[in-house]
């Protein structure tokens, strides 16, 4: 098993813009002794037919209208292919399929910026000090992964994968055989010892599968038999 958790996101990505129907993408330049952004025409012809490839009408979208196009990713499914002989890829991150994470709606991308733990939408800022990412585009994920000879295994939420292989089940296991006195000592400090340790796990059980958090994560399984 091959496994990533959050790690596509992080990849750089090209940032493309519609005007007048065209397709141009955002590079960085300096101006005045400051990063600034500048449009000009798409650096190679894989992002100008990124969109295409995956049927995203983004000439109906307006003008200004933004996207991310990680040719990165495509890159690593074949890296990572070529090195599986047998087995599964397991990447877990956050993203859509292609038709629910390009669309109208999402005028200015996904990009997203975190510095110490703060959000923010301003990527020139501090440049090496703090976290790009940007939503992976799991069609392109499974397209490449087709063409290196592995199949779709199973792509979901990691809310509904962790609760089929049964993380509640696990969880009241736990329970019972590491947390039962916790119930019956409260009062004594190894009790309520044990009773914050049960708190946490169950929080934390709680935060993997929260739908409105990182329940919402994706799961993709590729295999090659």
């Amino acid at each position: 098993v091959i496994l990533s958790n959050e790690l596509v996101d992080a990849f750089p990505v090209h940032i493309v813009e519609a005007h007048d129907a065209r397709l141009y993408e955002i590079y960085v330049d300096v101006e005045a002794g400051r990063l600034c952004e500048v449009r000009g025409e798409p650096s190679t012809a894989e992002v100008a037919a990124y969109l295409d490839t995956y049927h995203i009408p983004w000439t109906l979208f307006g003008d200004g209208w933004r996207a991310e196009i990680n040719l990165a990713a495509l890159r690593w499914i074949r890296r990572t292919a070529h090195l599986l002989r047998r087995g599964y890829i397991l990447a877990i991150d956050y993203g859509d399929k292609a038709r629910a994470l390009y669309t109208r709606y999402r005028r200015h991308g996904t990009l997203a910026c975190y510095f110490q733990h703060q959000l923010n939408e301003r990527p020139l800022a501090r440049p090496g000090e703090q976290d790009i990412t940007a939503h992976v585009n799991f069609s392109a994920l499974i397209n490449e992964g087709r063409l290196q000879g592995l199949r779709l295994h199973k792509y979901t939420t990691q809310r509904l994968w962790l609760e089929s292989l049964g993380i509640h089940e696990e969880l009241e296991r736990r329970r019972l055989s590491d947390f039962a006195e916790s119930v019956t000592a409260r009062a004594s400090d190894r009790g309520q010892v044990a009773l914050l340790q049960w708190y946490d796990l169950r929080q934390r059980a709680a935060a993997l599968t929260d739908p409105n958090g990182m329940g919402n994560f994706k799961v993709l399984i590729l295999r090659r038999n």
